[in-house]
């Protein structure tokens, strides 16, 4: 429990369920455990309208962590689960919490196997992705997720994506001063693979003509990136809702491909990465 609310910013009780307790529909278990841990000062809570409270680690509870010698801390320190339930993102930060325990739920990758808001760096700039599953025997070794709770304009998603086609095509040089050195992708520094990690966009909040109109929106955005010379070497994207994967799982035909490569294709998620 501790671990899971080390990787997210808050959770719920059903989420906690999801992961802890998969075989049961009741949360039971998981209310008594969390009231024992807000009693030792290692969990917090904040009630959000009729979602009743979110649960988030305190300050000792992250120490505990730490000192249990599980995954360190690895969520961005900006705000604290707290600070979070209090704001305006409190629901985009409830879905990544529901998205990362669902995809567990359906052994797609480990709660440790997650990283949110990994900053991704290159020639000055950086581009941010709200979720990284990290998947050391699949090639690529990373799935890039994006959580869409369709509020996001066409021209901030096209600035967004025109930064992941830049950081896919940026490159470093390797070698000694005075040697032939040669030229390699800047993102092999974070991931392994023969190509760069897809970029899977879940859309939260839309029933399915919603999803099918930011599918829409996304492909047409994705189409004026650049064409590349090969389709090969296009940036591979995408797109769900976080309603089909609840119904079908996330290993199920649910992911419709935009932009480039492939696009309409609607395919597993098995799709994407394959076993070294």
């Amino acid at each position: 429990m501790l671990e899971l609310l080390s990787v997210v910013r808050l959770a719920r009780p059903e989420d906690l369920r999801r992961v802890l307790t998969p075989g049961s529909e009741k949360t039971r278990y998981v209310n008594r455990a969390l009231r024992d841990l807000l009693t030792v000062g290692l969990v917090g809570r904040e009630r959000v309208g009729r979602r009743g409270f979110v649960w988030f680690l305190t300050g000792s509870g992250l120490a505990a962590v730490a000192a249990s010698g599980d995954k360190p801390d690895r969520r961005p320190r900006e705000s604290t689960g707290a600070k979070v339930a209090r704001s305006g993102v409190v629901d985009h930060a409830l879905a990544v919490t529901e998205l990362v325990t669902l995809m567990a739920s359906h052994r797609v990758g480990g709660v440790r196997d997650w990283q949110l808001e990994r900053a991704h760096r290159f020639g000055g700039r950086a581009v941010i992705t709200d979720l990284v599953l990290h998947v050391p025997h699949l090639d690529p070794s990373a799935l890039l997720v994006e959580l869409d709770r369709d509020t996001m304009r066409s021209t901030a998603m096209g600035r967004k994506l025109e930064l992941y086609a830049a950081y896919e095509a940026a490159e470093k040089w390797e070698g000694q001063r005075g040697t032939n050195g040669r030229t390699t992708p800047l993102w092999r520094g974070l991931y392994r693979g023969t190509r760069f990690p897809p970029l899977l966009v879940v859309v939260d909040g839309v029933d399915r003509a919603g999803l099918a109109r930011r599918t829409d929106l996304l492909h047409r955005v994705a189409q004026e990136l650049p064409r590349p010379r090969y389709e090969d070497l296009s940036l591979r994207l995408a797109v769900t809702s976080l309603e089909l994967l609840r119904e079908q799982g996330p290993r199920a035909a649910v992911w419709t491909r935009v932009g480039h490569y492939h696009p309409g294709e609607v395919v597993g998620l098995s799709a994407f990465a394959s076993k070294r």
